[in-house]
This record gives structure tokens, sequence and C-alpha cells, in this order.
């Protein structure tokens, strides 16, 4: 039945595939996978974005000293300067890594204060600080 069968040609941003009696040709099979192969690409360079920032983030830190569980606090406000992904110029940032390698630690935000933790993908854990107390 032609409504349900596939059809011999079919016009796409990749040009004239073929599927002669429902089938791909080699070169159409080629084709798609090709594409396939660069759209994973894509996604892994952009899944990636985030960790590798985080990592360069955090050599930063040790580049200047600044080790893990240390509290790094922004004396000024960011501007267009600022290498920073997400930062934003009305806002007074302190940012530190916490190493769990030994195990959980407890960790204390200054009162009144907007707070988050995320891992190093970027990806939320918690809120702490003014939103945590919302909450309870």
């Amino acid at each position: 039945m032609e409504s349900i069968s596939t059809p011999e040609q079919v016009e796409t941003h990749l040009g004239s595939l073929e599927f002669p009696l429902g089938m791909p040709t080699e070169e159409t099979a080629n084709r798609v996978y090709d594409h396939l192969d660069h759209v994973y690409a894509v996604s892994a360079f952009l899944n990636a974005y985030s960790g590798v920032d985080m990592w360069a983030f955090r050599k930063g830190f040790l580049d200047a000293g600044i080790r893990d569980h240390d509290v790094m606090i922004c004396s000024e406000f960011m501007d267009a300067k600022s290498l920073v992904l997400t930062g934003n110029a009305d806002t007074v940032y302190f940012v530190t890594f916490l190493d769990l390698t030994e195990g959980p630690m407890v960790v204390e935000m200054p009162p009144g204060t907007l707070n988050f933790v995320n891992d190093m993908w970027f990806r939320w854990v918690t809120d702490a600080g003014l939103p945590a107390m919302a909450m309870s």
C-alpha cells in the first residue's frame, strides 16, 4: 500500500536519500551514518562544555593558590571582562570547590545569602542559605 510504504526517494537537507524496494542504498546508509556521527560529536562537545569549564575554573583557583574548601569572595561586581560563563553584574559572588573524596562534610553558609550547590557539570545539587530556609 503506497500510503504506508517507504518512498523510493526522499529529499532531505542531506540530499536525496534512495530506498529501492524500501531498503536504503549503501550510499544513503553511509550518508545517514555520517550525519549521525556529526550529530553525536556536536552533542558530546556541548555536553562536555560545562564540565570542561568547571575543570578550568578549579584549575585557575588552584594555580592562584586557592585550595579546595577555601572560599574566594569577589570584592567587586563582575563586568564584561569577567571570564565566567554565567556571571552577572549585580551579584556579589563567593565560590568554593568542595572535595568529598574523604567523606561527607557540613558546610555553613552565611545567613541571608542566596546560595546553591552545583556539581562539576553545573548540575543543581541543592539550595542553601535563603532558598533552603524558605523550603524548611
